[in-house]
């Protein structure tokens, strides 16, 4: 008897050095359905005041937000478009550090409410809530307000009005804390307690939240992995997708170059769904025509539920869930493209 507790007691603490993350639960996960998609034909709107697209999303349910990359053509980072005709609707926040400019922003993939894109600033570290509306109709009032949070913020969405959850650098680690609106600690989470901040390259990752919940998804750019936290209960999960993430010692020893390979490259989420790209290829090749991604989907429990294959190599993408639309930053011609996720869903789910 002693020797088979002796043996679970070893396996156990096997089992739990295979993973890096220090989470409530991990499991490999396998996929339900696996599909294919194409993009719709139907759409083809050019964006032709868009130089460069870096990154999108959805406000409102009505304007599709695009974020540009600053030339000397344009000194503003964002456009806006309605999602009803595609009519250009204008741009917004300038290249700047006014009042209502911004640097370098980063598109946080939350909505707490129906006008606001939140940010955050990379070149402050300062989180924002942007009024889009506000902008478009040239509004009397601040069309953008900063959020009471710490300055040092590597990573944040917004849950609610009041709640945050950031990841921040803390005594050379990356930690994450629930916070509130007076920056309040509510609860901390050491997902990669141990492992040096020296290896924070390795350890990117993207976050969004669910919406309408206090859940947040996270996934890693460098390892086939998903987590997933609920603020509610504090219980956190994370799964992988195959068994590469037992490497991660000798993945995080290696110096980065354009061989390693990247995983997951964006996120979105709706109510139901977490919609994660996938693309398990060195980082040299992201760009490249002909070599397809996949799309991931999972539920809100961790299940991996599709394996949509496509033929475009995507990057950023942002989900309308009242038309049931992917849309997605095709990288190797710099296009905005859309997958009606509608059919696709109906077929699997009758069988």
């Amino acid at each position: 008897m002693r020797y088979f507790l002796l043996l679970a007691s070893i396996l156990l603490v096997a089992c739990n050095q295979t993973t890096f993350m220090n989470v409530d639960e991990f499991r490999l996960v396998k996929v339900e359905n696996v599909s294919t998609a194409d993009q719709d034909s139907s759409f083809r709107t050019e964006f032709p005041e868009v130089i460069n697209p870096l990154n999108l999303q959805i406000v409102k349910d009505t304007i599709l937000v695009i974020q540009d990359q600053i030339s000397d053509a344009t000194e503003t980072h964002f456009k806006a478009y309605s999602l009803n005709d595609y009519r250009y609707l204008g741009s917004f926040l300038h290249n700047g550090r006014g009042p209502e400019d911004v640097v370098s922003p980063y598109v946080v993939k939350s909505l707490i409410d129906d006008v606001t894109l939140n940010l955050v600033d990379g070149a402050t570290g300062e989180a924002y809530k942007v009024d889009v509306s506000g902008f478009i109709t040239k509004s009397k009032g601040a069309k953008i307000q900063k959020y009471n949070l710490p300055n040092n913020i590597v990573d944040w969405v917004p849950l609610d009005k009041t709640i945050h959850f950031v990841q921040l650098c803390e005594r050379d680690e990356f930690v994450f804390q629930v916070l509130d609106s007076n920056k309040g600690l509510l609860d901390k989470l050491n997902i990669f307690q141990g492992i040096d901040i020296n290896n924070a390259t390795y350890l990117s990752l993207q976050m969004a939240k669910r919406v309408g919940y206090s859940q947040v998804a996270m996934v890693m750019c460098f390892f086939p992995q998903l987590s997933i936290y609920n603020v509610n209960d504090g219980t956190s999960m994370a799964v992988a997708v195959n068994k590469d993430f037992r490497d991660w010692k000798s993945i995080m020893a290696r110096r980065l170059s354009p061989s390693a390979t990247q995983y997951y490259s964006s996120i979105t989420t709706s109510s139901d769904y977490i919609y994660a790209v996938y693309r398990d290829i060195p980082i040299g090749r992201l760009c490249e025509s002909g070599i397809g991604s996949s799309i991931h989907v999972f539920d809100w429990d961790g299940n991996f539920k599709y394996d949509i294959k496509v033929k475009e190599s995507i990057g950023q993408m942002t989900y309308d869930e009242k038309n049931s639309c992917l849309y997605c930053i095709e990288l190797s011609e710099g296009r905005i493209i859309r997958y009606d996720m509608t059919s696709l869903f109906a077929v699997n789910n009758s069988m």
